[in-house]
Parts: C-alpha cells; structure tokens; sequence
C-alpha cells in the first residue's frame, strides 16, 4: 500500500514540475488507483488489516505474466477482498495498456490510454481456444503419416491441467477465481466462478468524441460487470471442450466478489450481495456451443441472448453449485486403495512400480474398519438384539480373515451381554477392530517417563518384545512389515524397490502392520538416549523404526540424535543424509538440517554448517528461531559470513550433503501423480500434490490439486 500510495505522490509532484511531462498511461494509473481507494479513509482499515500481515505484490511470470495482490493472511483481510482486487486491476489494467500501446506508450493521449483500456476490458474473449476442435482431435505426424492411426482421447490429468493452465495463461484486466471438476469419460466439466463485482469496474471512462473523463453511471458498471462475467463463462467453457472431445456438456455458476461484511443469504448455497449483480447458472452443450461459431459471436457482443437461449437461470438466489453434481464423482474415485478392487493397467503398473492397486495402501485395517463401519450402519438400524447378534453372524461365516471372525465374536458377546450401546456407531467400531495392546503400553510409557523413565522403558521393551514374536510384525521370508504415513510415501517407496534403491527390499512383498510397534520404539529411542549406557539399545530401537518406516523422517532424525548424544557426528551426518535421499516434508526437512547444521559444526566442518542453518531456516519456519540463535553463535565462534542463498546447495553438495527434495524425487512425484489422476485414484492423487506442491508451487498443478476434491 505504501509503494502504491508512493506512485500517485510521484505523479503528483512531477506534474507540479514544469521542467517534467508525465505520460498519459501514468495519469491514467493514478486515476485508477484513487478510483481503487488509494490516499483515501476506505482503505483505512485494510491498512490495519494489513499491519503485521502485510499486502504481497507478485507476477504470475509462468503463466499470465500480470500482477498477482494477495495476503499473508486471508482471514485478516476477509473483508477488503473488493480493494485487493480493485488496487490489483490497476496494475493489470496499465500493464496490459502499455503492453497494446507498444512503442507508443509514452505519446499516447490520456484519451487513447482509456479507450483502449475500454476496448481491453470488453475483448476478453479473443483469449479462448477453438471449442469445435478439441485438442486431441488435432491432427498429429502420425496422423498425417497414417490417417488411419485413431486418436486417443485426452485422460483425467491431460484435461485437468490443460484447464487449469489455460485459465492460469489469461490476461484479464479483472481478476476471477475459479473452482472446477471433470469426469472426462463422462464427458461433463463444471466450474465454479467468482467474479469483480459492479463495483469493481472502471467508474470513469473516456468515451469517443468526449473532451475529457466522465463518470460511468451505476447501470452501465452493472451492465459491464454482468457482460464480463457473461464472457468468463463462456471462456472456461470453451477451455474445457477444447481439452477434450469427449466432454460434451459444461456447467457453469458465477457469483460476484463480496467482502465478508457484505454477505447476506447465509442460508443459500452462495451468498450474494445487496446490490444488483447477479448470479448466473448455466449449461451449455457442446454442438449448441459451438455452431455456427455461436460461443466466439457471444462473447465478443451481447451475451445475455446466448445465455437466455441456453435456458440460464441469471439473478437467482439459492442456486446449487454444479460441482456438486453426483456425477462429478463416481464412488470409485473416493475409494481408498485399500478396499479397493479396480484391475489396473500395465501401463499403471509399471508407472508406479506395483502389481496390484492394494500396493498403493497405506492404512492396514482398511478392510477390517470397512467391515466393522457396515456392521455399525445395520446394527444400528436393526429393531432388536436378535437381528444384530444375526448381522454379525452372517459376516463371520463369511470371513476368511482371522481378525475378522475374531472382531465379529467380540462384538456379539458384547451385544449378547447388553455392554455396549447399539446405537453408538463409534463404540461398535472400536469394539470390533479390538484394542491395540501396544497403543494401551506406548501410552503408559508416556505417562510414566518423566518421573520413572526406567519403567517406561520396561513397558515398551516388553511390548515390543511381544510384538515381534508375531509375525504381523517381524521381516520374515515370507513379507515386509512396513508402515507408511502418507499415500506420497507409499508411492515413493514403490518406485524406489522399482528402481533398486531399496536392494533390502526388493522383490519381497509388502505387509501393512499398525504404525504403534513404530511409535513404541521411537518413543523407546527417545528415552534411551538419555542414558549413555545404553546407547546400542537407543541405536537399535531407532534403526528398527528405520526399518519399519523407510520413508518416515521421525525415525531416521531420532536415531541420529542418538548417535549426536555420544558425539558420533559422522553417523549422525550419514543418518541424516540417508533420510534426505527419500525427504517430501518441508518441516521435517527443516529439523534434518538443523540437526545435520550442529553435527557439522562440532565436527568442524564450518561453511557446510552455515550451509545447513541456512536452508533449514528458508525450508520451513519449524525450527527457524532455534536455527537463528545457533546460526549467530556459529558465525561469531568462527568468524566466518553468511553464504550467498544462491550459493547454499552447492555448499551443501560440495561437502557431499544431500539437497532435499532432489528434483528427481519431485519429477518422480509428478509423474506418478498423472498416472494416479488418471487411474482415478484421487485419496492417492491429493496426497502425492500436496507434497509435490510444497516445493514446487505451481498455480495450474495447484488447481488441478483442487479439482480433485476434499
């Protein structure tokens, strides 16, 4: 707000100068930032708003290339989302000017600025693909070699993205939101829009034959407002029948911006405002879109007609949002790969490194709390205890699963015995999956290690003890026990064995075991570690941990902590490293190079030790003050300087530390994420983004992200 507010005092004291000219556009760019609300009381309380949590000003070079305003944080400025917009189409507004002008921007009359400004703001559409001729309909070298070779529709991802870049790349004058979803071989797209209000559009404008500036009526802002969204509609429409031949029906709502103190309706799906912008809900046709040109004839003139003709409902309230719509997702979409059946293609198979969608799980009960919530649903519902005793009877003649008939027998002596409320859903699920004998220890332990560390120790050895006397939990020549914390990491890890990065591993099959053994021996490293004498029983409970969760950070950070306590540094830095090589998770990224930095630094290696502070400190805000302190201590102890940022990993690598995430892991991450989307696995798909997204926060990758759903 300062740096804007700086412009127009700029302009102001150059125009005062009679030595100095100030370009017309440069007027031009005033005008719209006072008519924003810059130098005025209204943007008094954004200021405020702002304080702390300052406004951040960026350029979308990657894609539209135009100015992005945004928050730090978005609740403190819920209600000034009009003034973000409105200061930020200014920007936009100037810079597309300028960039129309061309060579002529500094000639340019004030006149000439505003109309093409005008004409830039009623144009938009120019900016839409050719819908009657969907990308993968294009003709192709092998086509033109071969006609005969058949065109292959586009899949989930290759939509998706193309979607999402295509309304990433658009210039607007006037920023728009847009959430969307897409069942391609239903051939159906939706799209949610928010878009400038009335109040957002130009409210002085330079008409032909006009002297000067003039005021634009309320009405004509209203009538532009409802025509640039109109178009906007129209435009993602077009984007998505282009992306895809197959989608031959897109659904579209629109709603304005509003400020938080502005909304009314609470009660209707979208809110709206008190003024006479209107929402729109529309479905446009594919052949009806497209004939004749129709859509390009509308969203270059008056496209009020086209939606009529399309039956839209405009200025309705309480309209539902189509990505609601069923069909949008199929309940195979949702399914965990766990209780999964879907068959797999080879080319997926061989994508992901697996042989059968179960090696994507990562939750080992799965099935089981499938069952135990589908008895709870009938148990609930039946009239008496006869019926329900009868439910659970049937599915353990059924069960083949030895914990299942054992979760069944449970839970009808409990019902036979009147123990359990039958109307408790959660009670029955609990019951049935049964009590975790290590969960029950780990949380004695925890109670018990400040005052009496020794026999919390006991409790967990104990129960560790008993736990690798199954085989549910112990390497065997039959399968790996493995537990994972994310689908990402499962999905890594496969590729990996694939690879032969995990030699260990490889070609064994894999076991889902509960993550408690796991957390009974980290918290087991945690309390050995404190005693020196017991050092090797600390080293072997954390490279258990290790061995159980290859792809877990906790495990391999614990363990190199032990190793630091004896003043190790060499395995500690070898452990850490080990664990940089599999890394996704910016915190504890942050925490592996902190630790790595101190090991460094007492092991004398100075400049790789700054290396370290520093790109913990810029990973992630986990361990940052911490970092700061003993970053200052280094530098002071050694007299040494701060490594330039773009200097950082080389440091790193040159003392052969790892930079995490490699961009192999990430590219790894990517790559499987299209398969999964294709595949329609999106409990898979969400997870391996949102990783992949930390570090590489790509705005079309982050709305394909969102168009997966919650």
């Amino acid at each position: 707000l300062d740096a804007m507010e700086s412009i127009d005092e700029a302009i102001a004291a150059a125009e005062a100068d009679p030595s100095l000219s100030v370009p017309a556009l440069e007027r031009c760019l005033v005008r719209w930032l006072r008519e924003a609300g810059i130098g005025s009381e209204a943007l008094r309380s954004l200021r405020l708003a702002a304080r702390g949590n300052p406004l951040r000003l960026v350029r979308t070079i990657k894609y539209a290339n135009l100015f992005y305003l945004g928050s730090n944080d978005e609740e403190e400025t819920a209600d000034h989302q009009k003034a973000i917009w409105e200061l930020e189409a200014a920007l936009n507004r100037f810079l597309l000017v300028a960039e129309s002008l061309g060579d002529q921007v500094l000639s340019a009359t004030e006149a000439q600025c505003a109309q093409w400004d005008y004409y830039l703001i009623e144009t938009i559409g120019n900016q839409m693909p050719a819908a009657e001729a969907p990308v993968d309909t294009l003709t192709s070298s092998a086509v033109l070699v071969n006609p005969e070779v058949p065109t292959v529709p586009a899949g989930e991802w290759a939509v998706r993205y193309g979607i999402a870049r295509a309304i990433e790349s658009l210039r607007l004058p006037y920023r728009f939101t847009s959430d969307f979803r897409v069942n391609v071989a239903g051939g159906l797209a939706a799209f949610d829009l928010v878009v400038p209000s009335a109040t957002s559009m130009a409210k002085t404008q330079w008409p032909d034959q006009s002297f000067g500036w003039v005021d634009v009526p309320e009405g004509e802002r209203i009538a532009q407002a409802n025509r640039y969204a109109m178009r906007l509609a129209i435009m993602v429409a077009a984007i998505a029948f282009y992306q895809s031949s197959l989608v031959n029906q897109v659904n579209v709502a629109v709603r304005p911006v509003v400020d938080k103190s502005e909304v009314a309706g609470a009660g209707s799906e979208f809110p709206h405002e008190a003024d006479s912008q209107r929402t729109i809900s529309v479905t446009f046709e594919r052949a009806a879109f497209c004939t004749n040109g129709a859509y390009r004839q509308a969203a270059l003139g008056d496209p009020e007609p086209f939606f009529l003709w399309f039956g839209a409902q405009i200025g309705c309230t309480g309209i539902t949002s189509p990505l609601e719509d069923d069909r949008l997702a199929p309940a195979w979409r949702m399914l965990a790969p766990e209780v999964s059946d879907r068959l797999l293609s080879d080319q997926a198979k061989a994508a992901l490194g697996i042989n059968e969608i179960s090696e994507l799980g990562v939750n080992y009960d799965a099935a089981r709390r499938r069952i135990a919530e589908h008895l709870a649903d009938g148990i609930v519902q039946a009239e008496n205890t006869t019926e329900r005793i009868k439910l659970v009877s049937a599915v353990k003649d059924e069960a083949t699963d030895p914990l299942v008939e054992a979760g069944c027998t449970r839970l009808m002596i409990a019902l036979t015995d009147g123990s359990i409320d039958a109307t408790d859903q959660n009670i029955i699920v609990n019951i049935f999956l049964g009590e975790d004998e290590l969960i029950v220890a780990l949380t004695k332990a925890q109670a018990l290690a400040q005052d009496d560390p020794d026999a919390a120790i006991t409790i967990l050895t104990d129960a560790i003890a008993v736990a690798d006397l199954t085989s549910a939990f112990s390497d065997n020549g039959g399968a790996l026990s493995r537990c994972f914390d994310s689908y990402a990491s499962r999905l890594l890890y496969n590729l990996a064995r694939r690879d032969g990065l995990l030699p260990q591993d490889a070609g064994k099959p894999v076991q889902l075991v509960a993550d408690s053994l796991y957390f009974c021996c980290l918290e087991a490293v945690k309390l050995l570690e404190r005693s020196f004498d017991r050092t090797e029983d600390a080293l072997r409970f954390g490279k258990r941990c290790i061995g159980l969760a290859p792809m877990s950070g906790p495990g391999y950070l614990q363990t190199a902590r032990a190793y630091m306590l004896v003043g190790d540094m060499d395995h500690t830095v070898a452990t850490i490293n080990e664990y940089l090589r599999i890394a996704v998770l910016s915190h504890e990224i942050a925490v592996a190079y902190y630790q790595l930095a101190y090991a460094e630094w007492k092991a004398g290696r100075v400049r790789v030790a700054i290396a370290a502070y520093l790109k913990s400190m810029s990973t992630s805000p986990a361990v940052y003050d911490q970092s700061k302190i003993e970053l200052e201590e280094l530098l002071r102890e050694s007299k040494s300087e701060l490594i330039p940022p773009d200097e950082i990993d080389d440091v790193l690598a040159g003392g052969d530390i790892r930079v995490a995430p490699s961009d192999e892991l990430l590219d790894q991450l990517l790559e499987a994420s299209k398969v999964v989307v294709d595949t329609e696995l999106f409990v898979v798909a969400r997870s391996a983004l949102s990783a992949y997204c930390q570090f590489r926060p790509d705005d079309a990758v982050v709305n394909v992200l969102r168009s997966l759903g919650d």
